[in-house]
């Protein structure tokens, strides 16, 4: 009940309404206040101070400013006056000498009488009175004679940051620019955000001088968890803390501010302040293999991410160039026999193949790759896989721009490929007679080398006469002539064998165009049967 009154009071004063706390409780005066005082004891550390402040500022006995802990604040509740400027006899209240000291240099400053500071006997707060009015170009009370609220405010913050002090702020009127006004007095000093009413506003203010001071003691202050959270963040990133990151309640954000931590810090650190074990530990992998250090592989867990040490190991003996490291990959044979396979590529280093590569998989692979490297045909041929080897042999005749290695690869197919693709590299369609395994795949080869030029007389170099058709046609149908089949030599009529290029061509340049009228020029009966049919 009591917290509900006070929170109900503290918004009868927000309101600015007249009736006081007391009215709110319908009780007698010999209660009230001590059941109010009770509300605000009860209540949050950080609004006490305010809530018994603001008990007195509604009417209630100025004895209450006793249980102000902060002595600035009470002395300046014992200073407040509804009659007008207050008298010193106020101060005397206290029974703290600070808290009366305080008092005095509130009505000095109220009064804008610098002779009220003689009655300071603390020599700090007397210096901090008297210094008021010597260090100060402007004064409260000549701001205070300025023609607009906005000019006097501007002189007020001004003034409150040049003398280092809370008094000018209080003097503003505009709620939100004296919360403003406490808050810029100081960028580090967070004790001037203990004047600021609003538990959001207040919370900002601890939030600022945290960051700005590094202090993560400050962020503890802060009421609203959200804001606590981003002031947890903030500091953590600001000083490189991973462990104020652990003091964030919301998870996602605790493991942004790890990685954002991480993302500034350097070497092991960087690695350690992560809180996901997989992204740390695909960091120590990272930082292996950037580092040329194997020692942070060993820092991954060989329980719970077995694939992923070994992968470093992998790693950074490639980086390395030092099979040896591949001696710390466990529980995977195949893993242990590519990393070494991977050091002897490196290093071109065929002997490493032989005796330190024990599945045949890989050291066929290592083999090859090193073959490519050193683009040396001869050691293709160590290698156990037909397929693997022709392809070994073709890869290095590539990169050769060498026919004449295409010849060492076993399968035929491969080595029909071989001349093929060299042939288009060198610009020679006489390469395609290279291949011999197959007809077929050697008019393929003169057929693709002619569309290639767009020349037709490498057409004529195809033994089956379909395909020297088709390689006429495709030729004419991208040149825009239909008149391409007449170009086709043909013998005398009673050899009717050599019309079948020719009129292969009119069935294909048919098909491409849609046009069936070419099918009337075919001679040969099968093949203009086969021409009528595409359109039936």
């Amino acid at each position: 009940m009591a917290k509900v009154l006070f929170f109900l009071a503290l918004i009868v004063f927000v309101s600015g309404c007249t009736f006081s706390p007391q009215d709110l409780l319908g009780e007698t005066p010999s209660t009230k206040e001590k059941t109010t005082l009770q509300a605000c004891l009860e209540g949050d550390d950080l609004l006490k101070d305010d809530c018994i402040f603001n008990l007195v500022k509604s009417g209630q006995s100025t004895e209450l400013c006793e249980n102000v802990s902060n002595e600035q604040i009470a002395g300046k509740c014992f200073a407040f006056s509804f009659q007008g400027i207050p008298t010193i006899n106020q101060c005397k209240k206290s029974s703290l000498s600070n808290v009366a000291d305080y008092c005095y240099k509130e009505i000095a400053i109220i009064s804008d009488d610098a002779q009220i500071c003689a009655n300071i006997s603390s020599t700090t707060i007397n210096s901090s009175c008297v210094n008021l009015f010597l260090q100060s170009e402007k004064t409260i009370k000549s701001c205070q004679l300025l023609p607009t609220d906005s000019e006097k405010t501007v002189c007020l913050k001004s003034l409150a940051k040049q003398i280092k002090s809370h008094e000018p702020c209080e003097r503003i009127d505009d709620v939100s620019e004296k919360n403003s006004c406490f808050n810029e007095i100081d960028k580090k000093d967070s004790f001037y955000c203990s004047f600021i009413t609003g538990l959001e506003q207040k919370d900002l203010c601890y939030s600022e001088k945290a960051v700005f001071s590094k202090n993560i003691e400050l962020c503890k202050k802060v009421g609203l968890n959200e804001t606590k959270d981003n002031c947890f963040y903030d500091v953590g990133i600001a000083s490189l803390k991973a462990d104020y990151c652990e003091l964030i309640s919301d998870v996602s954000l605790e493991n942004d501010c790890r990685e954002e931590v991480s993302d500034k810090k350097k070497g092991f650190e960087k690695c350690f302040v992560l809180g996901d074990k997989d992204d740390k530990f695909e960091c120590y992998k990272d930082l292996s293999v950037d580092t040329f250090n194997e020692k942070y592989c060993s820092y991954i867990s060989a329980i719970t991410h077995s694939d992923l040490k070994n992968s470093c190991y992998n790693e950074t003996a490639s980086v390395k160039n030092d099979f040896e490291l591949c001696s710390n990959i466990k529980n995977d044979s195949n893993a242990l026999n590519s990393c070494i396979s991977n050091v002897a590529i490196n290093l071109q280093d065929e002997s490493i193949c032989s005796s330190k590569v024990k599945i045949i998989e890989n050291k066929d692979l290592c083999f090859k790759g090193v073959a490519e490297s050193l683009l040396n045909d001869r050691i293709c041929f160590n290698i156990n896989d037909d397929n693997s080897q022709s392809q070994c042999v073709k890869s290095i005749a590539l990169d050769l721009n060498n026919e004449s290695v295409c010849s060492g690869a076993i399968l035929g197919s491969v080595e029909d490929n071989c001349f093929h693709n060299i042939a288009v590299q060198k610009s020679d369609s006489d390469l395609c007679n290279q291949i011999t395994s197959s007809i077929k795949k050697r008019d393929k080869c003169f057929k693709n080398f002619a569309f290639k030029k767009l020349d037709t007389r490498i057409c004529d170099k195809i033994s089956f006469p379909e395909t020297e058709g088709q390689c006429y046609e495709q030729i004419g149908f991208e040149l825009g002539n239909i008149n391409i089949c007449t170009e086709i030599e043909v013998g005398p009529l009673n050899e009717p064998e050599t019309f079948e290029s020719r009129d292969s061509c009119y069935k294909f340049l048919a098909d491409d165009t849609g046009d069936k009228g070419h099918c009337v020029s075919i001679s040969t009966e099968a093949i203009q049967a086969d021409c009528n049919a595409l359109f039936t």
